[in-house]
């Protein structure tokens, strides 16, 4: 069984019951503005950052982490020293949400694992075995490796991601982010990691509530991830950010007690 590699993911995992994954854009909504929302984050309840590496073909995202995509200055917001800026302004762990262009092609995974910006990497078009591959490379970093797994995947399938990889990122529908299914069709996967007592499971896709949040708890998920959602809200004000992950970090303790 592979083990959690990052240092900052183990204690935070030793620590908190429930986590709260966040998802943002590396630069937006502009190279300096971005470290006042980073402030924002570091006083929050989210126990990790999900931080997007922007992409000119970001195409499993949805329309709206699209545009932040867009409108970023890849050629600040891209470099090594400007996530060494992110580095020492956060003790949170920071898993980097990439593309295999724009991330593994290009070498820039080592660089940035080499450097110890990173606790983790979040590659979503990565196929199976060039995920596994990336294991021995980045865990002598300290870097973890997220696994994937979704509702149309076989169990033999589900089997192999749940069996390899301590960290998975369950999503709760296939497609793009920020869409939402209007039928559940995850529980059987739900199910299948549960089985996996090692496995933390981190469910998704489509959720942006408090009580989606509390819900998946309830269900087994060890944590949620949230991206669409809080794009949004930065997109409105960075109060509006402030507010909505204030609420969202309450609802997860108000549970959690």
């Amino acid at each position: 069984m592979i083990e959690i590699s990052s240092d900052r993911t183990k204690i935070l995992l030793e620590r908190r019951g429930k986590l709260l994954v966040g998802y943002v854009l590396a630069g937006y909504p502009g190279c300096e503005e971005f470290f006042d929302v980073l402030d924002v984050i570091n006083r929050s309840s989210l126990d990790i950052i999900e931080l997007g590496f922007a992409s000119s073909d970001p195409y499993s995202d949805g329309q709206v982490i699209a545009d932040a995509h867009r409108a970023v200055d890849k050629s600040i917001c891209c470099s090594l020293d400007y996530w060494t800026r992110i580095r020492k302004a956060t003790d949170k762990p920071i898993w980097a949400m990439a593309y295999e262009r724009d991330f593994i092609e290009s070498g820039l995974y080592l660089e940035f694992s080499r450097a110890g910006v990173l606790d983790g990497v979040v590659i979503p078009d990565l196929k199976e075995s060039e995920r596994v591959s990336l294991i021995p490379q980045l865990n002598p970093y300290g870097v973890d490796v997220i696994g994937f797994s979704n509702p149309d995947m076989s169990d033999s399938e589900l089997d192999d991601v749940f069996s390899t990889f301590p960290l998975v990122y369950e999503q709760l529908y296939v497609g793009q982010t920020g869409k939402g299914s209007a039928v559940e069709m995850y529980h059987h996967m739900l199910e299948k990691s549960l089985g996996y007592p090692h496995v933390v499971g981190l469910a998704g896709f489509g959720i942006s509530t408090c009580e989606q949040v509390v819900r998946k708890y309830k269900e087994g998920f060890r944590g949620v991830i949230i991206g669409t959602a809080i794009v949004k809200h930065l997109n409105e004000s960075l109060e509006s950010l402030r507010a909505y992950i204030s609420d969202i970090g309450r609802a997860k303790e108000e549970w959690q007690e």
